[in-house]
């Protein structure tokens, strides 16, 4: 990481993603937008090298239409209790995790 005057006056500790559900979500919800306005740029790129795994839940959580149900008002409960299982699935599988094929 570039360190800027801030960050050296500053202590910090950065971890993760988590690599439970809510981190396999968290992480997929800022790839999914990546994917949605830059599907080719260098973020979406660098997930391919880092997360691979998670690059098909973002996907799969575009194409099951999370940016429509969010703009419809579908509340936050229901749409994750509506992907939980995929999630789970995908944390299991190691999604969350770098390296991870």
């Amino acid at each position: 990481m570039g360190v800027n005057p801030h960050v050296e006056r500053v202590p910090l500790r950065l971890e993760g993603p988590r690599t439970d559900a809510w981190g396999v979500l968290a992480t997929a919800l800022q790839l999914a937008f990546f994917l949605r306005r830059k599907p080719t740029g260098h973020v979406v790129r660098a997930y391919e090298r880092r997360l691979p795994r998670l690059l098909s839940v973002a996907e799969a959580l575009l194409d099951a239409g999370g940016r429509e149900a969010a703009a419809a008002g579908v509340p936050l409960p229901d749409a994750v209790n509506a992907i939980w299982p995929s999630l789970e699935a995908a944390a299991a599988a190691g999604a969350g995790r770098r390296g991870a094929a």
